[in-house]
């Protein structure tokens, strides 16, 4: 019996509009490096003493969903994830933090044994961007969700943008302080930063699985690295 592999996978996703519900409708391609989604369940013991010194009670406890999905940065096919670490939707281009949360159904398809995984509730707890000369902007979505299930049945999609990955020479860099207007910057040698929202399941009596996430602060942090040229970096 053939082994799935990496290359004759794919991810799709759909916009959730109840936490936790798969909506009906076409899932979208997701271009993507790679991932690590997967389901992981806590265990649950019985403590009880017994003569012969084997445990009687062990069974599965808590589930929930997590992963990284690591992609080149690219337009269209990630705005609905810019907008979920954000918390945000887009407005004449620009996204600020926000407080609403944007959640998804995810399905990771092995084409090869026509097997997939579908992971709901799930939204980008933490958000990584990577530029550095001759390279991609790399981007890594940190994924917090609530359950996966496995199916037999591959969700109908639509194709991706087709849209090219931006590299580190597609745009300009401009650097400025609070409310200030922004300069260009020539002489950056790399850029990373992180954004994180510290999402967590707010696991309940009677489920075992969250009914919804909780969400922290929006909190950013990184580092420049950059030639030194004068005092105005």
């Amino acid at each position: 019996m053939a082994f799935a592999q990496g290359s004759r996978s794919s991810l799709s996703f759909i916009v959730e509009s109840t936490f936790g519900t798969t909506p009906a409708g076409n899932f979208q391609n997701l271009p993507f490096s790679t991932h690590s989604l997967n389901l992981t369940k806590d265990r649950v013991a019985g403590t009880d003493i017994q003569s012969d010194r084997m445990p009687r009670v062990d069974r599965h406890g808590n589930r929930q969903a997590a992963g990284d999905i690591v992609a080149d940065l690219r337009d269209a096919d990630y705005d609905a994830f810019l907008e979920s670490a954000m918390l945000s939707t887009f407005s004449t281009n620009v996204l600020k933090v926000g407080t609403a949360p944007k959640f998804f159904s995810i399905e990771d398809y092995a084409a090869d044994i026509d097997q997939a995984r579908l992971f709901t509730g799930m939204t980008v707890s933490t958000m990584g961007i990577s530029l550095a000369p001759n390279q991609m902007v790399t981007a890594t979505y940190g994924m917090v969700g609530k359950d996966m299930t496995i199916s037999a049945t591959e969700k109908t999609q639509d194709a991706a943008s087709g849209a090219a990955p931006f590299d580190a020479y597609s745009g300009t860099l401009a650097i400025g302080d609070v409310d200030g207007t922004p300069s260009t910057a020539a002489i950056v040698t790399g850029m990373d930063f992180t954004l994180t929202n510290s999402f967590a399941p707010t696991f309940v009596i009677g489920s075992d699985s969250a009914p919804q996430l909780e969400v922290g602060r929006a909190e950013v942090e990184g580092t420049i690295s950059a030639y030194f040229e004068d005092a105005t970096l």
